[in-house]
């Protein structure tokens, strides 16, 4: 039950800490949202040997709202709708896709560099 209980707190811990940081953008909170990743992929038994594959997924639901508020607030800086509605939602979309593929390599490196041992999969 012990292990349940942990378990459901690691996995709370980033989502919980993602809206921390989308309320304060304080530099200390996205800290702590980032090691909170890797105190999941360390507690978390399922995730050995495949430490990779799981960073990729946490780490694509937490960070969705973060950057979303990185989004409103560069279109608030940078008029993405001033000339066609439709342009505007590409842009968006393409100024996440950035963000997201940013994000993921930069994880992705930092988990392999500690955790070389994995699983081919």
């Amino acid at each position: 039950m012990l292990l349940i209980r942990k378990g459901i707190f690691t996995v709370l811990l980033p989502v919980i800490l993602s809206w921390f940081v989308v309320r304060n953008m304080s530099g200390w909170n996205i800290v702590l949202f980032l090691l909170s990743h890797f105190l999941i992929l360390l507690v978390t038994p399922l995730f050995r040997r495949s430490e990779n594959l799981w960073m990729f997924c946490i780490l694509s639901v937490t960070t969705l709202p973060i950057n979303l508020r990185l989004l409103a607030e560069a279109a608030w800086g940078i008029d993405f709708f001033d000339e066609n509605p439709v342009l505007g939602v590409v842009r968006c979309l393409v100024f996440l896709g950035i963000l997201f593929s940013a994000e993921q390599l930069v994880m992705g490196l930092l988990t392999r560099l500690i955790w070389q041992r994995q699983r081919k999969l």
